[in-house]
């Protein structure tokens, strides 16, 4: 036996008949009432899909919009009716093309400028943080170069009392030595004044 579908609800329900044998059980009116309400809200719910179907279908054919032909008048227009021919007619459908090509052309221009946009933006982050890759490593060198500085400044201090007693020594040995600051003002007050100061 073959499964009655939702919509024969009458045939469901002569079936229910005739197997059912007290048709005033209580049991037996519920599940006729029961039967009868699941068949109508089948129906009512295939009508709806039925229809939002239909209203789909009618949207996606509506949704391309016909657009207007650019006819050109001619330039004496003096303002009656107007017959345009089939040429005029071929002469409107390739310009829109024409234009819509265009327009295509620019869009493809406009995403092609965006892209090298981001790529140099992209070039650009690059380069400054290698930049800042060079400042951190040239940081990195003069600290160190500072570091042995200090520390071969601090070995001379340590070395420092020799040299000090060996220029004790030379200005014991000769008088006469003017020390490079002296000498150098010395110079300067010379040249400024035209003959040298005692």
């Amino acid at each position: 036996m073959s499964a009655l579908s939702a919509s024969d609800w009458r045939r469901m329900d002569r079936l229910v008949r005739s197997t059912v044998k007290d048709q005033s059980d209580r049991d037996a009116r519920k599940l006729h009432s029961s039967l009868h309400y699941i068949a109508i809200r089948y129906e009512l719910q295939q009508t709806e899909i039925d229809g939002l179907r239909e209203a789909l279908r009618a949207s996606k054919r509506c949704k391309k919009k016909s657009k207007r032909l650019d006819l050109q008048k001619d330039e004496e227009y003096d303002g009656g009716a107007d017959f345009w021919s089939p040429g005029k007619f071929q002469d409107a459908r390739a310009r829109e093309v024409v234009k819509q090509e265009e327009n295509q052309l620019l869009a493809a221009q406009k995403a092609e400028m965006k892209k090298l946009r981001r790529s140099n933006k992209l070039c650009k982050e690059e380069m400054a943080k290698a930049r800042r890759v060079a400042r951190e490593a040239a940081k990195v060198a003069r600290e160190r170069e500072k570091a042995e500085k200090a520390e071969s400044h601090s070995e001379r201090g340590r070395a420092g009392p020799k040299t000090t007693a060996k220029r004790r020594f030379n200005r014991s040995k000769s008088s006469t030595i003017v020390p490079k600051r002296q000498e150098n003002s010395f110079k300067t007050s010379y040249k400024s004044t035209g003959k040298a100061e005692e």
